[in-house]
């Protein structure tokens, strides 16, 4: 989930604010074609492997994982080519995310490994080594009947180590537009302080946890 965007040029002075905004989105539009594969690499030996749990309870049963991933970001961004744009916006990403394999235990948990050097440290612009830093965790959720129009995103970063959300079973459309949308999720406490507690069997829990310290050593 790279957070780059494509440099914007200075409009023709005089242009109304309307022109502005459509040579803006016009640019934006086009500029994905444009972006060169991004240069990272994958640590290729590495040593700092952690844990991640995901868990369903009362989930329906066609719902299953779809993807799972660790995000990373370049700590010192001085590595990177510098901004040259009118805008301002970095093109290259300053994120990059690396899948991570899952697999099913039983019928309520996914199981797998992440690792905390997951990058390569490396001079991928020609100003010296860039640095990585563990973003967050995120994983994915849908099922066949929904897959056109929701999936139950959730993610969770070292600091916090563990994410939960209770959701609906009758799992319905955020918005009939056509367009796909995460699901909302109702955090433990909303849940507890909220959800009476002869609906509560409505709901389905999912989360996502972490190691956040070795325990190899």
């Amino acid at each position: 989930m790279d957070t780059s965007r494509c440099a914007l040029h200075r409009p023709p002075s005089g242009a109304r604010l309307l022109g502005i905004t459509v040579a803006i989105l016009t640019t934006l539009a086009g500029c994905a074609k444009e972006l060169p594969p991004t240069p990272y690499v994958a640590n290729p030996d590495p040593k700092e492997p952690y844990n991640v749990t995901l868990t369903l309870l009362n989930a329906p049963d066609d719902l299953k994982l779809s993807s799972a991933y660790a995000q990373y970001r370049i700590e010192n961004t001085g590595c990177m080519a510098p901004i040259k744009n009118f805008a301002g916006i970095r093109r290259e990403p300053v994120t990059h995310d690396l899948d991570i394999p899952l697999r099913r235990v039983d019928a309520n948990t996914y199981v797998g490994t992440y690792f905390h050097d997951g990058m390569l440290e490396k001079d991928y612009y020609g100003r010296g080594p860039c640095r990585w830093a563990l973003a967050l965790v995120g994983a994915s959720m849908n099922t066949e009947r929904t897959k056109s129009f929701t999936y139950f995103p959730i993610g969770t970063t070292p600091a916090r180590g563990r994410t939960a959300y209770f959701a609906e079973k009758n799992i319905r459309r955020v918005r009939d537009d056509g367009e796909k949308y995460p699901a909302v999720g109702v955090s433990e406490i909303q849940f507890a302080l909220k959800i009476p507690e002869a609906k509560r069997s409505d709901y389905f829990f999912y989360s996502l946890a972490i190691e956040t310290k070795r325990t190899d050593k």
